[in-house]
């Protein structure tokens, strides 16, 4: 027969057990909670430092588009490739500069820059911008000495 201290000790080291298990699964789940917000706080850090990178390209490719103007009025755009060496980066980066004339103004360009950061699709940022700027008239200077 069943001593009815035995009994009651039995119901006591069931009742921790139970209340054990279940802090023990509240704290996981906390665990998971916390898991999971470093995880979403980290993919947002991620997509805003490549959306602040593409931003800076397009900002760099802008600039080279006035750059090639100045050099060559007939400058029509490029695809600027580079690389993740040049960028001091992981991955490499896509600019596309493409230059067009704009109608019944020969000294402006509409200049139009698309940044992709970094190239590969499913994981790029992309920035663009479209500029109107005026050519500046470079004179030919003359060549002889006048004395």
């Amino acid at each position: 027969m069943m001593n009815p201290r035995d009994h009651a000790n039995r119901r006591r080291r069931g009742l921790v057990a139970a209340a054990l298990v279940v802090a023990l699964i509240v704290v996981v789940m906390m665990l998971g909670v916390l898991l999971r917000s470093t995880l979403l706080q980290r993919v947002d850090a991620v997509g805003a430092e490549r959306s602040m990178q593409a931003e800076a390209l397009a900002d760099a490719g802008a600039e080279r588009a006035c750059a090639r103007l100045v050099a060559s009025s007939e400058y029509t755009g490029e695809v600027w490739e580079l690389s993740a060496e040049a960028l001091g980066r992981r991955e490499g980066a896509l600019v596309t500069i493409r230059v067009e004339r704009v109608e019944g103004r020969p000294d402006r360009r509409s200049i139009f820059v698309q940044a992709d950061y970094p190239r590969p699709a499913e994981r790029r940022a992309r920035r663009s911008k479209t500029l109107l700027v005026e050519i500046p008239r470079i004179r030919p200077s003359n060549s002889g000495d006048a004395r």
